[in-house]
């Protein structure tokens, strides 16, 4: 038993390694700060639970790591051809990461199992700058409360249920278009 666990040990620190992506992070006094950030990857791939609950900067040659309550948020540059963003939000001990952002935020939240913590993450709305989680029973409940002072947008989500579950991407992107225009 002994064994496997140190064989396992030994293979995993040959695959975690880090790369660094030029990026920048927002201070809590709205100052923007170019630098690079510390990517873990695991098996080649960007670690993006490692970034949940801190972040590793280097501004010429100096590494500072910062948790969720030390900055705005911070965003790193083209990882496959796209931008992220992770934002602080205040009643989070974790960075969110940012999907869509509007009037109406659609993020992914940090949420660890709670019986072994292995990782996880639900989806959460940010509107009025209040956090509103959505799971599998209060979906289109909440959406639905969310889009309601767009009336034909939430009688298609709520009433006539012509948008599904999974095109919650599209619902906020609507909803933040029609916003943006009144």
């Amino acid at each position: 038993m002994k064994q496997t666990i140190l064989i396992s040990l030994i293979f995993l620190s040959f695959n975690l390694y880090s790369q660094t992506k030029d990026g920048f992070y927002v201070t809590n006094s709205l100052d923007t700060v170019q630098c690079k950030i510390e990517l873990p990857t695991f098996f080649g791939k960007t670690d993006f639970y490692s970034l949940y609950g801190s972040v590793k900067v280097n501004i010429d040659g100096v590494t500072k790591r910062y948790k969720p309550k030390q900055i705005q948020s911070f965003t790193v540059y083209n990882i496959d051809s796209v931008n992220y963003k992770f934002m602080s939000f205040e009643t989070e001990r974790y960075f969110v990461n940012v999907l869509v952002e509007g009037g109406l935020t659609l993020c992914e939240v940090y949420n660890p199992n709670p019986y072994d913590h292995s990782p996880g993450s639900v989806y959460a709305l940010i509107k009025n700058n209040k956090i509103k989680y959505l799971n599998l029973f209060n979906t289109r409940s909440e959406v639905g409360k969310l889009i309601s002072d767009y009336p034909e947008l939430y009688k298609d989500w709520a009433v006539d249920k012509k948008y599904s579950i999974k095109d919650i991407v599209a619902v906020v992107k609507a909803y933040n278009a029609y916003t943006k225009h009144q």
